[in-house]
């Protein structure tokens, strides 16, 4: 549906469902850290985080959010650092 690509070459899109009434995120080109989340209208945002480098390398969604369409939803990214991210896998790893 809609989709932005910001710095570092993650990209968000939104995806609607008009029989679903909702709506939800999805990460792509992510990396350890990241997070994912859109908000409905009713101001409850849902989230995913990506917990690993097998997360990264796929898709990530956060759960659905109800939605009578497009118009109000909101999308957001939270990005760890790349040197922190280093660091985050090397201490997940031992």
């Amino acid at each position: 549906m809609a989709g932005r690509r910001p710095g570092g070459g993650a990209g968000i899109e939104i995806r609607f469902s008009v029989r679903r009434e909702a709506a939800w995120a999805r990460i792509r080109q992510s990396r350890f850290g990241d997070r994912v989340g859109i908000t409905g209208p009713g101001g409850r945002t849902q989230r995913a985080t990506v917990a690993d480098e097998f997360d990264a390398e796929g898709h990530r969604f956060p759960p659905m959010a109800p939605a009578h369409g497009p118009s109000a939803l909101r999308r957001s990214l939270q990005r760890l650092a790349a040197s922190a991210a280093r660091t985050a896998c090397v201490r997940r790893v031992t």
